[in-house]
């Protein structure tokens, strides 16, 4: 069972809305303009729409910053502002928020930079969160607010939605969210319209979803947003989705793997070691003897060099004792092969033996 992905939210999708309520682009080319101009006239508002599509954990300074933020014990570190105190929380939404800033500062200027030539009542920004995965819809609108009581005066009202797609495979969910915020001005009839085209829209998005074969599925579900700086993995996994699951086993979604490991990593690099009389028959026995060095002393050192220079902890290099009747005719490989044997014996002696460790 696959994944269904859906077309993701388009401008076009909006020239459409805006012209269904009565609204028209304020240019019909704006790459052929050399002045900032907002999107759209609606009677006596100017509307510029934003769609924010750009994931900051994509980008490797925010990455860094990230994982100084989530610098915690342990292999995999995940990404859960929950966990933070107010300081730490207040600095993980900064290193989000950028493109929502960023968005709402050239906003205001186009929609300041229109008022000039095209007076009007009510100055209006719709903002869509369209593409960033670590914001849940609550933080999204938190930090739009923010930014925009902050750094605007421009904006008069505020409209915050996205398009938040969860999935299961067999279950599928899409919160696509309009909502007012009031910074400067009100006008509820213009709110009002925009918000019935946006809902008309979204009862033909999601049919066009489900039944149009040609629709471009450009949107995959929420999923794990992961990415790597050394050995140290981070995680941010996508938001619950506050019901059961109505396929799984006991209403639990599994997880997906987000590693993009195809095959299981080696564990452990492994060396014979031999006692005394091993040692002998071994340097016997094997076409390429010299592997074995001059004497047992020697190769003692040799292993112990080795250990010391290709080990770290998720994979180290160990030395295993062999014994002289577990040895087979052929080349130091096949020794090898014999402590890995031995090895993975022993590997699977202490998970048959391992209990539970209770309170």
């Amino acid at each position: 069972m696959e994944y269904l992905n859906i077309s993701r939210i388009a401008e076009t999708d909006f020239d459409r809305i805006i012209e269904k309520i009565g609204g028209q682009r304020v240019t019909r080319d704006s790459s052929k303009e050399t002045k900032l101009n907002c999107d759209y006239r609606l009677e006596n508002a100017l509307i510029e729409l934003k769609l924010v599509e750009e994931e900051p954990a994509h980008k490797k300074s925010k990455q860094q910053k990230l994982a100084e933020l989530f610098n915690n014990a342990g292999k995999t570190k995940i990404i859960d502002p929950s966990i933070l105190s107010v300081t730490e929380s207040n600095r993980y939404y900064r290193i989000l928020e950028t493109p929502i800033k960023t968005a709402l500062k050239k906003s205001s200027k186009q929609l300041k930079q229109t008022s000039s030539f095209i007076s009007c009542d009510c100055q209006i920004t719709i903002i869509i969160n369209n593409g960033l995965s670590l914001m849940n819809p609550d933080e999204f609108k938190s930090v739009a607010i923010k930014c925009a009581k902050n750094d605007t005066s421009g904006i008069d009202i505020l409209l915050i939605g996205g398009c938040y797609y969860y999935s299961d495979k067999y279950d599928m969910v899409t919160i696509l969210s309009l909502e007012e915020v009031n910074l400067r001005n009100e006008n509820p009839s213009i709110v009002e319209k925009i918000q019935n085209g946006w809902y008309e829209f979204i009862s033909e998005y999601m049919d066009r979803n489900l039944i149009d074969l040609q629709v471009k599925r450009d949107k995959k579900s929420l999923h794990d947003i992961s990415f790597s700086i050394g050995d140290q993995l981070y995680v941010k996994p996508p938001p619950k989705w506050g019901k059961k699951s109505s396929f799984w086993p006991n209403g639990k979604r599994p997880r997906e793997d987000s590693t993009g490991i195809k095959t299981c990593p080696i564990l452990a690099k492994i060396l014979p070691k031999f006692d005394i009389d091993t040692y002998e028959y071994a340097k016997s026995i094997i076409s390429d003897s010299w592997r074995l060095k001059t004497n047992i002393k020697e190769y003692i050192q040799w292993v112990n060099e080795e250990i010391r220079k290709n080990s770290d902890v998720m994979c180290p290099t160990i030395a295993v004792n062999i014994t002289k009747t577990s040895l087979r005719t052929g080349t130091f490989l096949d020794c090898c092969k014999c402590a890995v044997e031995v090895f993975e014996y022993k590997i699977h002696e202490i998970l048959r033996n391992a209990k539970e460790y209770t309170e």
